[in-house]
């Protein structure tokens, strides 16, 4: 099974979306010991994982889904898009920023890593090469 075009299939889309729905049904059956924060916190290294193996479109994409998710299943009332606590907003609203900055730097470092590796990556005509930029 070739996984990298698993992970990279239409950018990661269906990958990043699968990801954080095995992710939100495997913390379901603890969504009466865990508060909704701490779940949100349980995702994020999710999102950063997605975005290690596909990309920043897919990193968006699962923190937009987590947020929806976290929504309709940990936040009261459950199922749906609606939240009784403002505080719950906040917290959701902080878990969105979070994911998407995480997210977005890990899809970076991956893209640097593959230009590093591929050579593509171009020198500044002032600056001499970063030795740990690509492990050299």
């Amino acid at each position: 099974m070739d996984w990298k075009r698993i992970f990279t299939f239409w950018y990661g889309v269906p990958f990043a979306i699968l990801i954080v729905i095995v992710a939100t049904l495997l913390l379901l059956p603890l969504r009466d010991v865990l508060q909704p924060a701490t779940t949100m916190m349980l995702l994020v290294p999710v999102i950063i994982g997605v975005a290690q193996l596909s990309g920043t479109r897919a990193s968006t994409t699962a923190a937009v889904a987590a947020f929806i998710l976290l929504d309709l299943q940990f936040v009261p009332p459950y199922y749906r898009l609606s939240v009784a606590n403002p505080q719950a907003w906040v917290a959701l609203l902080v878990f969105l920023t979070v994911a998407l900055l995480a997210g977005q730097q890990a899809g970076k470092i991956r893209g640097r890593e593959r230009a590093c590796r591929s050579g593509s990556l171009r020198r500044h005509p002032t600056r001499p090469p970063s030795a740990t930029l690509c492990g050299r």
